[in-house]
């Protein structure tokens, strides 16, 4: 086992059931299973190496059956958590999948509202970093969308995002200081 593994903690972003595994089977302690638990096998995953699973919404997987993206979500997560507890897990962490198949009102409606999904009692993980939301508001290539992406990553923490994934780490680093100064 590599040393650095005992230092940092790696998540995969994955829906292959081995490709997960052989990340597991290495050290990594976080499944983000980015097609939404829709292969149940990865829970069972989850429970048997003791990782962390974050429950991603992926509207390409889950097409929306309701109007209110809210409501959606909230649905989509009630019904998989059923389906977690089952295999007797609790270590969850609830991603909204900005970006995965849901237009520029829909992600933006996600993170006004992101404070609503709080009632399940889990964390929730936002990685809206550089996406193409940000780029249709700023009218800016990717690679210019940092300014973008800390304004809206600042602003899913202030409505109860405590995880984030970003490209741009030490940027988030000096954002996440000055908002711990203010607090």
């Amino acid at each position: 086992r590599l040393k650095f593994m005992d230092k940092v903690v790696f998540s995969i972003d994955s829906y292959n059931f081995d490709t997960i595994r052989f990340c597991l089977d290495r050290g990594f302690k976080i499944i983000n299973d980015v097609y939404g638990l829709n292969d149940e096998n990865i829970i069972s995953l989850s429970r048997d190496y003791k990782s962390h699973l974050v429950l991603m919404h992926n509207s390409w997987i889950y097409p929306h059956k309701q109007d209110d993206i809210i409501l959606e979500l909230d649905t989509f997560f009630k019904q998989k958590l059923e389906i977690i507890y089952k295999y007797g897990l609790n270590d969850v962490i609830l991603d909204i999948g900005f970006g995965f198949g849901k237009d520029t009102l829909q992600n933006l409606e996600l993170i006004k509202n992101l404070r609503h999904f709080a009632h399940f009692g889990y964390e929730i993980l936002v990685g809206a970093s550089r996406k193409r939301t940000i780029g249709d508001i700023v009218q800016k290539d990717t690679k210019d969308r940092l300014i973008g992406s800390l304004a809206l990553h600042q602003y899913a923490i202030l409505n109860g995002a405590s995880i984030i994934r970003t490209h741009d780490v030490i940027e988030h680093i000096d954002m996440l200081k000055i908002l711990k100064a203010l607090d």
